[in-house]
């Protein structure tokens, strides 16, 4: 029987590190965006309401407002973090990538050293607009969708179910 195995090669433009950084926010943070929108939404709602709780108000405006700054500074240090760590190993950010997927796991390739990660080392898999990110133990593998056509996409997201994982988003 053959090995099964997809491969994704493209050049990693600082678009698709804005989108995997996305994808590896912890489900949290994503939690807190929610949480500040919904705090937001109680204090339009408490003033249009003409409710004359001030206090409740101002509180809800802070925790939103305090929310937002933890969501905000959780995607820049990740963001800039990544950039600081594309820079120190490759010398730039837009650098090739080939990102292969297979009966043992997944591989990632940059500059000629590749990383690979067996099926338990991933903790979730998040579909992005361009990439399906695989957010393994201590890296983040990141396949280009435009690297396949749909029906191998499709193969692709059967493969992964195979193997007891789910592609979210």
């Amino acid at each position: 029987m053959s090995q099964k195995q997809f491969t994704s090669s493209y050049t990693n433009d600082s678009k698709y590190v804005k989108e995997y950084i996305q994808a590896t926010l912890k489900p949290y943070t994503k939690i807190m965006l929610l949480c500040a929108v919904i705090a937001f939404a109680f204090a339009g709602a408490t003033i249009a309401l003409r409710i004359q709780t001030t206090i409740s108000i101002l509180f809800l405006l802070l925790g939103g407002c305090l929310l937002l700054d933890a969501y905000y500074f959780s995607w820049h240090r990740a963001h800039k973090k990544t950039i600081k760590g594309y820079k120190q190993l490759y010398g730039r950010v837009d650098v090739p990538v080939e990102a292969k997927i297979d009966d043992k796991g997944v591989h990632y390739t940059v500059n000629g050293n590749t990383l690979s990660y067996s099926y338990d080392e991933i903790d979730r898999i998040e579909g992005m607009k361009h990439l399906i990110v695989f957010i393994c133990k201590k890296r983040v593998v990141p396949f280009l969708k435009d690297s396949f056509s749909k029906g191998e996409l499709q193969m692709l997201k059967q493969f992964v179910n195979k193997k007891g994982r789910q592609i979210t988003g």
